[in-house]
């Protein structure tokens, strides 16, 4: 009895937020496709070829001293491996394919459940 009432508790939280999921899934789609568009325009416009910047290289731009204090923190408080070769492998991808697998993967997760009634005759 408690189990079902915990269940239930736990379903109808996750009803409310699969739709906030849902569009946070879209605003990362929407942040691929425009990063994706900079980069192919940058290619376009006069590069020798298609440079596609990283995760990092962006990150670096936007917020020099906040990439630089996540390092830090990241190598003082769980250990250096965990930055150098296995963060920095993370974020050397390509920012648009970043933010479309990480879409994928919450469009993935909210999707609707597909209900199966085993009653029909």
């Amino acid at each position: 009895m408690i189990w079902r009432g915990i269940s239930g508790v736990g379903w109808f939280i996750w009803a409310i937020l699969r739709p906030a999921f849902r569009f946070i899934s879209a605003i990362m789609l929407l942040a691929a496709v425009m990063l994706l568009t900079t980069d192919v325009t940058r290619w376009q416009v006069g590069a020798d070829g298609p440079i596609f910047f990283s995760l990092a290289d962006h990150l670096k731009s936007l917020a020099p001293a906040t990439f630089e204090g996540v390092a830090n923190a990241v190598e003082s408080g769980i250990h250096p491996f965990a930055w150098d070769p296995m963060l920095l492998s993370i974020l050397a991808i390509p920012a648009w394919m970043f933010f479309a697998v990480f879409s994928a993967l919450i469009a993935f997760a909210a999707r609707e459940p597909k209900r199966i009634n085993v009653f029909i005759n």
